[in-house]
């Protein structure tokens, strides 16, 4: 977004791919009881989902610092200031999903300065729904938004769906580009993923194991409280206030316990129906940073009670067990190793594991010891996929285990002549429900 093209969207009316807001959005201070910002945060988390429903190939954009006059024309006296970027993503955290991509930029023009949301024109991934009913509980007024509903833009209002809408909708996002087969990953590797975690085992319990880079702050890991988790081992100290922690925090505890334990804590509660994230390299509860220790000196300092750790959960685990390391940072290689060394020996026959990574050459280790599979595929493609999955299970669509490989997409020969309607990121793990879940989610929404 530059001067020029806020020039031109300025010279024009409200209409289904622009809006006017005079101020910024108001997403609730700390005079607000909880009620109130989720008003306040509802209303904003309604504008994105219009936006990012819209079937149109042509990006959205929301001018903040101007209005429209009811003569014509537009009344545009700019802002005093801008806000982050980020707080706008994580207002719609628990409000909306999946989450849309979009970008905050202050602009300037004739010397006054001007926010714009820009929503871009995505099939990657959609289309988004509200999570959660707000307001209009007492039946006096109109909600401001109802859970499982799809919104989108009618001429320059935001409105419920209605069936044709929701038909187009569904058809725009199915219709993705033709990429080329040498850009998708391999089809061995989505299916090693599928049948490794088990999706459909509702008897499996599931180890997270995340060596994520610390840049790495991305929204889109909440997508990693799709599975239900007994245990996640977060070499991240930040990632409760920055990290994976931060985003999952709400999806998980809206389903089961949440506990928190450091290296000196103590394990806590039914690892059934609880989740335990546990620090291993220590937690940052402060803006000062933690500092991550060597291996050798790790080993000394957290060795001996993560194993404990290990084994208290081992002991509490009846059945099968999937570990899934996520594995960015190549410096806690050595650290992840010995996790998987760990949680191996005491789970035994019983648990597999795979690594998902997209450095083969510094993660090889893991294979050539058989310890784990290693699936060549960016962390971002595999929560894309979890995206897809959350998408399935709020349907009610999610396949069983004997049939989830085929029914999720990754047969390549299965869904060959689907392959050109289907979106770039999470074309394998999406034609499953394309192909079905428009005609369910569209029986739930008909009110005809």
């Amino acid at each position: 977004m530059n001067s020029e093209t806020l020039s031109q969207l300025l010279t024009c009316g409200e209409s289904d791919t622009l809006d006017f807001k005079l101020t910024h959005y108001d997403l609730g201070g700390p005079g607000d009881d909880q009620r109130m910002k989720e008003r306040k945060r509802a209303k904003f988390a309604k504008d994105i989902l219009a936006f990012a429903n819209l079937w149109r190939d042509e990006p959205r954009h929301i001018v903040i610092g101007a209005k429209p006059r009811k003569q014509g024309g537009v009344d545009a006296p700019g802002v005093t200031g801008h806000v982050d970027g980020a707080e706008l993503v994580h207002a719609l955290d628990g409000f909306v999903h999946p989450c849309p991509r979009f970008h905050y930029a202050p602009v300037e023009v004739n010397g006054l300065q001007y926010g714009v949301i820009e929503i871009p024109a995505d099939r990657s991934i959609g289309p988004f729904f509200a999570t959660k009913d707000v307001g209009g509980g007492d039946g006096t007024v109109e909600p401001l938004l109802r859970k499982s509903t799809l919104y989108c833009r009618r001429d320059s209002s935001n409105v419920e769906a209605s069936p044709g809408e929701q038909a187009a909708i569904w058809a725009w996002f199915q219709q993705g580009q033709v990429i080329p087969v040498a850009q998708f990953p391999a089809e061995e590797a989505w299916t090693q993923i599928v049948d490794r975690t088990q999706f459909g085992n509702h008897s499996c319990h599931r180890i997270l194991v995340l060596a994520l880079e610390e840049n790495g702050r991305d929204p889109n890991l909440a997508h990693l409280a799709a599975l239900d988790w007994s245990l996640v081992i977060d070499l991240d100290p930040a990632s409760q206030i920055e990290g994976a922690l931060k985003y999952c925090r709400d999806r998980i505890t809206s389903r089961r316990a949440l506990h928190v334990v450091t290296p000196d804590g103590k394990l806590l509660g039914d690892v059934s129906r609880a989740t335990c994230w546990y620090f291993a390299n220590g937690l940052q509860i402060a803006v000062d940073p933690v500092r991550e220790p060597k291996f050798k000196e790790w080993v000394a300092k957290f060795g001996r009670s993560t194993t404990a750790k290990i084994e208290q959960i081992a002991a509490g685990c009846i059945g099968p067990v999937s570990i899934v390391a996520l594995c960015e940072n190549t410096s806690r290689a050595l650290l992840v190793r010995k996790l998987i060394e760990d949680l191996v020996a005491n789970f035994g026959d019983r648990a597999t594991c795979v690594a998902i990574t997209r450095s083969m050459d510094d993660w090889k280790t893991l294979s050539q010891q058989d310890m784990a599979a290693v699936v060549p595929i960016s962390i971002r493609h595999f929560l894309d996929g979890l995206a897809a999955y959350a998408r399935l299970a709020e349907v009610g669509a999610v396949p069983n285990t004997s049939c989830s490989c085929r029914a999720l997409g990754v047969r390549q020969r299965t869904c060959r002549k689907n392959v050109s309607r289907i979106s770039k990121k999470t074309w394998n793990w999406c034609t499953w429900l394309q192909e079905r879940a428009p005609r369910t989610v569209l029986s739930r929404f008909d009110t005809s």
